[in-house]
């Protein structure tokens, strides 16, 4: 434990206010604390290493080794790009199946039960390569999804299965830039309703805080952003 915490006790965020790691929309003061939060990042020795972090727990919001979730998004779609040549025709076969059992699960099971369904696709396409480097980000994509989905919410059902058919069908097509645009697409897709949801209802904003919270951090380098830490406090050593 001590050895994981190293990295964080060096980091140039170590006495900000998380908040400023997890800025609410894309303009005007969020805009400016994005900026502000990723000239921080560009000074910190360990920037690499929060970024390895991020992707290892599969971050699905907020500001990371100098990344923001656009940046992670974008990470995912050249992750599809890169694995789109290498699949066999089994493996093909194989995410078909996977995507076919999630689409044809019932809503009524359990939302955190499809959106783990529908994320195994990134688990197949991990599995589906032997560079480590691939690998590790096609495996922090099931994380990504899956907590993308759960902030959305069963409205984000159809849209999903939707795009699952369609990135097959580039998949198959040995279409590399269709299946990365598409997978980009989805994601931002998935983000959008999820904060409209969030936007719109109490339960929703629950449900992102919830996905945020099951990333296995307790927040930005170890502090939940509703944790009253302050410039100038040391944040917590809990979360991975």
């Amino acid at each position: 434990m001590r050895k994981q915490l190293d990295w964080r006790m060096r980091a140039a965020c170590r006495y900000i206010d998380p908040e400023l790691f997890f800025p609410e929309g894309t303009a005007g003061r969020a805009l400016q604390a994005t900026g502000l939060a990723k000239r921080i990042c560009g000074t910190c020795l360990v920037q690499t290493r929060c970024l390895s972090w991020a992707l290892d727990h599969s971050a699905a919001f907020g500001i990371w080794g100098g990344l923001t979730d656009d940046a992670l998004i974008r990470v995912q779609a050249m992750a599809i790009r890169a694995i789109c040549s290498r699949l066999t025709a089994g493996q093909l076969e194989a995410l078909r199946r996977s995507v076919e059992r999630a689409c044809l699960m019932p809503k009524h099971i359990g939302w955190d039960d499809k959106s783990t369904a529908h994320a195994e696709i990134f688990d197949l396409l991990a599995d589906a390569t032997d560079h480590p480097l691939l690998a590790q980000t096609l495996n922090s994509g099931a994380g990504l999804v899956r907590h993308l989905m759960m902030a959305a919410g069963p409205a984000a059902d159809m849209i999903t299965a939707n795009s699952r058919k369609r990135l097959l069908a580039l998949l198959s097509a040995d279409d590399p830039e269709g299946a990365a645009h598409e997978m980009e697409r989805h994601l931002i897709m998935l983000r959008f309703i999820g904060r409209l949801t969030a936007c719109s209802s109490p339960s929703g904003s629950r449900t992102r805080e919830r996905a945020r919270d099951s990333t296995g951090t307790a927040g930005h380098v170890g502090a939940r952003p509703s944790i009253q830490a302050t410039a100038g406090q040391p944040v917590t050593e809990s979360g991975g």
